[in-house]
């Protein structure tokens, strides 16, 4: 399922939102969004997104999961971001990239208090988490972490399905009854679907280039469909609206 949440002059796009219902002592309803990401380092910092996105879906709660200021109601979100092609080091910082989970959250920090700060209230503050899984570039070398190993075979391009399903049974033990065997044949299908909005997206920032100096939208259009031509002048405007 996309998600196309609007606010005015802004528009985000999210690529699998849904929601679950928890079987604690009570039904908790929670909103998870997963993200697949072909690139690591797509001209910006990717983890500022990684905070954008599920903040947005916090908002596009509201008249919906809460009404007013009965903000009680607001539900937990969860955004999952699934890296790939992640390089092994930064290009500045020198620090390990690929291979790796990382976590982010709100946390409080008690700056004052006369006593215990341990008996200090904080209220409902864990409304969102991201988490980042950064998925071998290399496929040649196996993760020892299980999701890390698992998903990089899932989403691999250069592997067959036949090649996962053998490889997800015999290494990781799952057994290909009919239904993993169609889960497997969607994931395959995701990768695919990864690598074609890959190339999509490549061909939007060329068209914004293009834009930018001055191309005649009728010359786009000789080369370009006018559907990409659309989506390329709506981010040259959210472009424009972020620099002034």
């Amino acid at each position: 399922m996309m998600w196309i949440v609007f606010l005015p002059k802004e528009k985000a796009t999210f690529d699998i939102v849904f929601t679950v219902l928890l079987k604690n002592k009570e039904r908790q309803k929670i909103y998870i969004d997963v993200e697949a990401q072909k690139e690591f380092h797509p001209g910006y910092d990717l983890t500022t997104r990684g905070i954008y996105y599920p903040a947005r879906l916090l908002s596009a709660q509201a008249d919906t999961e809460f009404t007013g200021e009965d903000y009680d109601n607001i539900k937990k979100v969860y955004s999952i971001w699934i890296c790939m092609n992640t390089p092994n080091i930064t290009k500045d910082e020198k620090k390990q990239v690929a291979d790796a989970i990382v976590k982010y959250s709100i946390k409080p920090e008690v700056v004052y208090v006369d006593g215990n700060p341990e008996d200090v209230y904080i209220g409902r503050y864990d409304l969102f988490t991201s988490f980042f899984i950064h998925l071998r570039a290399d496929e040649t070398e196996t993760s020892k972490n299980k999701l890390i190993g698992m998903l990089t075979v899932l989403l691999s391009i250069k592997k067959s399905t036949s090649e996962k399903k053998a490889i997800l049974e015999n290494d990781y033990g799952m057994k290909m009854s009919k239904e993993v065997e169609k889960e497997v044949d969607d994931m395959c299908n995701l990768s695919d679907l990864i690598e074609e909005r890959a190339m999509e997206q490549a061909k939007i920032e060329a068209i914004v280039n293009m834009l930018k100096f001055g191309v005649s939208e009728d010359k786009i259009l000789e080369e370009y469909p006018e559907e990409l031509l659309a989506q390329a002048k709506l981010l040259r405007e959210q472009q424009q609206t972020t620099i002034v």
